[in-house]
């Protein structure tokens, strides 16, 4: 994904930074039963946090690598095999 968005050094170090912390939010998440408005609100800050780091073109191809993510990952949801009861 960084490579894509061609960084320079200083947005580098501070893209890595957000996403991690982030990533360790998210990571805090899983496995607790909860509103699944936490992680939409854990994702939405780091968003405002990468626009303030990222240029206007940077973000909005770093918003199409996160919707084909987030497809990609719907499809293999959709192909696993269901659990019977």
């Amino acid at each position: 994904m960084y490579l894509d968005l061609l960084l320079t050094p200083e947005q580098n170090g501070k893209v890595y930074n957000i996403v991690l912390k982030y990533a360790q939010m998210m990571q805090n998440t899983a496995g607790n039963p909860g509103p699944q408005g936490k992680r939409k609100e854990i994702m939405e800050s780091r968003d405002n946090e990468l626009k303030g780091v990222l240029t206007g073109d940077q973000f909005q191809k770093y918003q199409v690598h996160e919707q084909e993510m987030r497809e990609k990952m719907r499809e293999r949801r959709a192909n696993m095999p269901q659990a019977e009861n």
